[in-house]
């Protein structure tokens, strides 16, 4: 067998996964030196085979590795030293084959017994297995399905690879008893459950202490925890109390769990749909000695990441002490924590709920329906990422320094209920970033007693909402802090004295509610001392404010509509937002037009008009053309039947903007002396991937018909051709603006028909060089039926029917040249301006307001239109190669191509 070949099947063989059968014994000599030794044959077959570098590296993992994943130099897979062996062998309960006889003595000699006995009970006890002086018991498999595993005695396991037992049985029901303690030390796993469905009972006491140690590791689907109220977890220096990795997990704690040192976890859960409900009674605490750097000095009580998590906590004893963390969840797509209980954040580093969404589709939501008191530097909630989200509708306390809300990276925080500040350096909602918003909702409070305190903190382009109550003295508000409004008459309220205003804006969320183009907010801002009223500015270029203080000294807003054509930058526009400006009303259409700039106001009436949109209708004029360019490209059989197929996976079947098409063609030419005919028909399968333009082709299917008569009169050539298509289309039209992203989806159907004359009279200019010149006429008819979008409310549009008539003139030359007897090349040029062009486009309406219709009649076309090919064929054999380019325009669509064709006749 060829050698390259034969390494291909020999790495692919090898590359299987699973329990590996191929170990290669090692003496007790090799075991300290052994090492994968495959990547420094630079000449091996393997390595030509895969191309070397990183591609050889990669096949070297999967030959010696067996599929496995790598990650450092200590891969069970490898067999390469003695731990390799333990590794395997506690995981699956068997020793690998081929495993030297002096591993498997020296780990019987550390146990003291004869190793891993494989135990299939219905119901097992650790008291009733054998017995070691140290440990407590000796290390067995549990592989019974559906059994239970009864932990009723104490054990302490210490050390790499250490374990009281492995449950590789599925759906097994492991009891920890009351009054039992399972130690782990120091990289030692205690119980390692690995078979699925299993459900955990613990009412005694576990103990995870030092690097890496663990109690209790589940690895598989639908576990079930339960701690009771008997029950303890206590985790300290690095170490992780229970660890679970797998989907659809359940956790119930009613006991208590006890984190302390730097880098330790109580609970730790991994998987998508997880569950974790702390009950009344649990009895919490977390607190790190923070000798460590960064993010390892934070130890973490509970530790959830996996999206459509759910977290509820409800705990009256729930202590957060310095660098910890009480709740930390991560997810990017869909999650919720409610807290309804009571928790103490005290110290440097203490945060009682921390969640995480980056690149989040649906994100994680953090909501305090309970108490929190934070402390001396500490944190309530934090939230970091996009869609990211912290409400509070209980109480927040934070005394002496400390933050109740805290969000960054595009996050944002709501506080619907009550915060308390006191003493110095105390925050109640604290943005860092840009896209990161916190917002005082109508109904929530801050309440600021005594000096040193404030409200609102950002920095780097973080925002401030104020739509409810604020109470203050001396609050510096430049900048950053925004009035938030509700409603015609509703708005947030600053209570504060002596205090400046120069620089705070006021939103425009009122105009969601009310066709009024003039609306008066009175007291947005109450006290004594208030200056700087008049530099308070609107959030909208289209909104002016004017502030005023009343008799009381309060501070009072009116806030009055500009026309949107006085405020757009582009002339072109101006039509379009006179009509928007007539049908102006109350809804959240109109609302997103409140931009802050002219530039961002005027992208925002493009969107809504559907003026940036067009992209699918040049993809359908494409389609036609590469149609004809098929038919022109196709295989011909002596007999005049043609033949032609385009795929999606290659460039003739793109559209651009992710749409491609599947087309065959199919034809026929007939031949009756000096006249001949000929019928054409092709089908094309459109879809679309990414559509990654403003609108687009998404689905749908076309077919296309041609008819063609040809005269020959003498000299004299007249050829007629009459072109038909339908298409039935599925088109998407995306409207992305500031505050705006919506996909509004339509079916379409349009015909388009082309009739082409022309008369040519051939030259031979020498028995090599032929050339034709020719004049014509084609007319051309195109028909868009009327659209109706869905799927983006507001925002959709109905189009009317469009139409276009063209008459245009043609002239056009064709030059052969037989450059050998097995080589031709060809040009074809030809070219005409529309004499007649009649375009209606029609006009689309709003559904946001009907009253709005956007005309979309275009100006009569008077481009040049052109078509030029190019091509060259050899011949030899029963074979031919083929080179041909083209490039076509037509009412300024455009469209070019290049393709090699390689035929073979038998």
């Amino acid at each position: 067998m060829n050698k390259k070949l034969l390494s291909f099947f020999i790495s692919a063989a090898l590359g299987v996964s699973g329990a590996p059968a191929w170990a290669v014994p090692l003496n007790q000599a090799e075991d300290s030196s052994a090492s994968v030794t495959a990547t420094e044959d630079d000449d091996s077959s393997l390595w030509w085979w895969l191309g070397g570098g990183a591609g050889a590296a990669a096949a070297v993992a999967l030959a010696v590795g067996g599929g496995g994943g790598g990650g450092g130099g200590d891969d069970h897979d490898d067999f390469d030293d003695y731990d390799d062996y333990v590794e395997h062998y506690l995981e699956y309960g068997i020793w690998p084959q081929g495993t030297p006889q002096w591993v498997i003595n020296k780990w019987n000699g550390s146990q003291g017994g004869p190793g891993n006995a494989v135990v299939n009970g219905t119901e097992v006890y650790f008291s009733k297995q054998p017995q070691d002086a140290v440990t407590g018991i000796s290390s067995f498999t549990y592989a019974a399905d559906n059994g239970r595993l009864v932990i009723d005695k104490d054990t302490v396991f210490d050390g790499k690879n250490k374990r009281a037992v492995v449950v590789t049985g599925k759906s097994v029901k492991v009891d920890i008893l009351d009054g039992t303690t399972t130690t782990a030390r120091r990289d030692a796993t205690s119980i390692l459950a690995k078979g699925g469905d299993v459900t955990f009972d613990i009412a005694g006491k576990l103990i995870a202490d030092g690097d890496d140690a663990t109690v209790v590791d589940i690895e598989g689907h639908n576990s079930r925890v339960t701690l009771q109220k008997t029950g303890s977890v206590l985790s300290t220096n690095s170490a992780d109390g229970v660890e679970i990795s797998g989907q659809n997990t359940r956790v119930d704690i009613l006991g208590t769990v006890s984190v302390t040192g730097t880098d330790s976890t109580g609970i730790d859960i991994e998987g998508n749909n997880a569950s974790l409900n702390i009950g009344k009674d649990a009895r919490l605490s977390v607190q790190s000695s923070g000798n460590a750097w960064g993010e390892e000095r934070e130890s973490v009580l509970f530790d959830v990441e996996g999206d459509n998590l759910s977290i509820v906590q409800a705990s009256q004893d729930f202590s957060v002490g310095q660098y910890g963390t009480g709740i930390n969840a991560e997810a990017e797509n869909g999650g919720k924590i409610l807290q309804t209980g009571r928790m103490t954040i005290a110290g440097t580093g203490a945060t009682g709920i921390s969640i995480e969404s980056e690149g989040a589709i649906k994100g994680v939501q953090a909501i305090n329906q309970g108490e929190l008191l934070v402390e001396n530097g500490g944190t309530g909630m934090k939230a970091s990422g996009r869609n990211a989200v912290l409400i509070n509708s209980g109480n927040i306390r934070v005394q002496n320094g400390g933050t109740a809300l805290d969000v960054r990276k595009g996050a944002m925080a709501v506080n619907q209920g009550t915060i308390e500040l006191s003493g110095t350096g105390s925050t109640a909602m604290r943005a860092t970033g840009t896209g990161s918003r916190i917002i005082n909702d109508t109904s929530g409070v801050i309440r600021l007693e005594g000096q040193g305190s404030t409200p609102f903190a950002t920095l780097a382009g973080g925002e401030v909402y104020n739509k409810g109550k604020i109470y203050a003295d001396g609050v510096d508000v430049t900048g950053q802090y925004v009035i938030g409004t509700s409603s015609q008459s509703g708005a947030g309220v600053l209570y504060t004295n002596n205090s400046s205003v120069s620089g705070a804006r006021i939103d425009t969320a009122f105009t969601r509610h009310t066709d009024e183009r003039i609306v008066h907010f009175d007291d947005v801002i109450v006290g004594a001392g208030l200056r700087d009223e008049d530099k308070i500015t609107s959030t909208s270029v289209v909104w002016s404010a004017r502030a005023e203080k009343d008799d009381n000294g309060n501070v009072d807003v009116v806030m009055a509509k500009k026309n949107y054509d006085s405020v757009i930058s582009d002339t072109s526009l101006t039509a379009d937002a006179q009509v928007l400006e007539k049908g102006y009303k109350g809804n959240a259409l109109f609302a997103s037009l409140n931009q802050n700039s002219s530039h961002a106001l005027d992208e925002a009436i493009r969107q809504i008009s559907g003026r940036n949109s067009g992209m699918s209708n040049l993809q359908v004029r494409r389609l036609d053309n590469r149609f004809r360019q098929a038919l022109s490209d196709e295989i011909r059989s002596p007999s005049g039947a043609g033949f032609n197929v385009i795929s999606r996976y290659t460039p003739q079947g793109e559209l651009g903007s992710g749409s491609k098409f599947d087309m065959v063609t199919l034809s026929q030419k007939f031949t009756d002396g000096p006249t001949s005919y000929s019928v054409s028909y092709g089908i094309a399968d459109l879809r679309n991937s990414t559509n990654d333009s403003p609108d687009g082709i998404t689905g749908g299917y076309s077919q296309f018909f041609s008819v063609g008569w040809q005269y020959d009169a003498g000299a004299w050539r007249w050829e007629n051709q009459l072109d038909a298509a339908f298409h039935a289309l599925d088109t998407s039209r995306k409207i992305v603006y500031d505050g705006v992203n919506r996909q509004a989806d339509s079916a379409r159907k349009q015909q388009n028909f082309t009739l082409t004359s022309k008369m040519s009279r051939p030259w031979i200019a020498e028995e090599q060089l032929h050339v034709t010149p020719y004049l014509g006429v084609k007319a051309r008819y195109n028909h868009v039926s009327s659209v109706t979008e869905h799927g983006a409310g507001e925002w959709n549009l109905s189009l009317s029917k469009q139409k276009q008539e063209v008459l245009e003139p043609l002239a056009g030359v064709t030059v052969n040249w037989k450059a050998a007897d097995k080589a031709d090349l060809y040009l074809t040029a030809e070219g005409g301006v529309p004499v007649i062009s009649r375009v209606n486009n029609g006009y689309a309406q709003l559904a946001g307001a009907p009253a709005v219709r956007f005309d979309k009649t275009a100006d009569a076309n008077t481009d040049f239109n052109s078509l030029i090919k190019a091509g060259a064929q050899w011949r030899g054999g029963n074979g031919s190669l083929s080179l041909n380019a083209w490039h076509w325009q037509e009412d300024g669509n455009r469209d070019k191509g290049l393709q090699m064709n390689v035929n073979y006749y038998f």
